[in-house]
């Protein structure tokens, strides 16, 4: 992509050919005009809160329209947020739990025994309520 008239650039170096010294290095402005085109060119630039134009070599600044353009067309389809884990679908809650108990859970984790803490309270929970409703029928006909 190429630089347009209206683009917003960084300013990346110090000294400003064509020009008495200045620092413009890390502020922003946006190009007024080209001239030229390929080795040689110059782009004329407005520095935010500045009348005067400058030239500038194109390698002496960064174009950030482009930058966003390019950003968006090599985005992936990928979608935002922790991936999807195959297996049982998740509903998130908030558990308080005694410190005790999580640090157990953690040297289990530790010791390879189980893969995450979440791990061991589903596992827990579930077998716990299996266990239950074994001892604990539901009666339907009363």
């Amino acid at each position: 992509m190429a630089d347009r008239e209206g683009d917003r650039i960084l300013v990346l170096r110090e000294k400003v050919s064509g020009t008495p010294f200045e620092t413009y290095a890390g502020q922003r402005g946006s190009i007024a005009g080209i001239d030229g085109t390929g080795a040689g060119s110059l782009t004329r630039v407005r520095i935010d809160g500045r009348a005067r134009l400058i030239a500038l070599d194109p390698s002496m600044y960064l174009n950030t329209t482009v930058a966003a353009h390019r950003t968006g067309e090599t985005a992936t389809e990928r979608r935002p947020g922790r991936p999807r884990l195959q297996g049982r679908e998740k509903v998130q809650v908030s558990l308080r739990l005694d410190k005790e108990a999580w640090l157990l859970f953690g040297d289990i984790v530790t010791r390879g025994e189980h893969a995450s803490r979440e791990q061991i309270v589903n596992e827990a929970i579930v077998d716990y309520m299996k266990a239950y409703r074994a001892a604990h029928p539901i009666d339907v006909g009363a």
